[in-house]
């Protein structure tokens, strides 16, 4: 999310094609501190990441930052964990 980063200050990282697997190696090899998983926008370019949307999912080494429901859903995850 690219409106993420510029309202924090961050920089973007693009996320890779593929598997959650996939996602979580781009992040430990851009040292992100913040992985944003947004329903709006995975659920019809990344269906592979859908499990993600559900903080009961998340791999070990996510923590949640943020989550909301409205008006779609998205997670908001510390990835510091992942280094």
């Amino acid at each position: 999310k690219p409106w993420v980063a510029f309202y924090a200050n961050g920089l973007v990282a693009e996320l890779p094609e593929g598997s959650v697997e996939d996602v979580l190696a781009r992040v430990r090899e851009k040292r992100c501190d913040v992985l944003v998983v947004d329903e709006r926008w995975s659920a019809s370019t990344r269906p592979r990441l859908a499990p993600l949307l559900d903080p009961g999912m998340a791999p070990p080494g996510l923590r949640v930052l943020h989550e909301s429901d409205s008006p779609r859903r998205i997670v908001l995850y510390d990835a510091s964990g992942l280094r």
